[in-house]
């Protein structure tokens, strides 16, 4: 009736139901927000496992020496990957190992465009892969922006080395051993200890 339908129009609770012992249910809040927002989340956590599925996928095609397949999973669903910078760098080693330079590459710039902050992480690999491939010129040139980014770097130096010895210059190769022995925490302990021990 009349006066019902206003007491409803006044009550503040309209689009809300109530069940003995729990609190009230806005409908229209739901129907608004709350659902939107769940199949916001269902959809993420729906192509995020999808993403790491075409990762595992990937990794077990490359194992099983099957570069083209394993190239296609890792790249198919990396967009929606929380960690899109891994299925870019297998990926770029992937390319590799099928002799596809440019793919390879455009892959180590996505990993970078991925993330940023792991660009170290993009540089090592690029060497790795620009010294299996003889690109040796290019591999010092990668190298030596890595030194500008973390001076010393353990792994970079020996990878350093390696590109000196490979370019034909065993002298620069020695030296940078030699540096990365220096710098070394580790080596400095073990010498240490040696020393006492004799």
């Amino acid at each position: 009736n009349a006066m019902a339908t206003a007491a409803l129009r006044q009550d503040p609770r309209v689009g809300t139901f109530e069940v003995a012992g729990f609190a009230p249910l806005d409908f229209d809040h739901f129907h608004r927000v709350e659902l939107p927002r769940r199949l916001r989340e269902a959809n993420r956590l729906r192509l995020t496992g999808r993403a790491r599925r075409a990762l595992l996928r990937g990794l077990t095609e490359m194992a099983e020496g099957r570069y083209g397949d394993g190239e296609r999973q890792l790249v198919r669903y990396a967009g929606d990957s929380e960690i899109p910078m891994v299925h870019y760098l297998l990926a770029a080693r992937a390319a590799h190992r099928r002799r596809a330079s440019d793919r390879r590459d455009a892959y180590l710039r996505a990993a970078v465009d991925a993330a940023p902050a792991n660009a170290l992480a993009v540089l090592l690999t690029q060497a790795e892969l620009q010294l299996d491939a003889n690109e040796t010129e290019l591999a010092l040139a990668t190298l030596k922006r890595l030194q500008e980014l973390k001076p010393g770097h353990q792994y970079g130096l020996k990878l350093l080395a390696r590109a000196y010895e490979q370019a034909g210059d065993a002298g620069q190769g020695r030296s940078v051993a030699a540096e990365r022995r220096s710098s070394n925490p580790t080596s400095s302990v073990v010498r240490s200890i040696a020393g006492r021990c004799q």
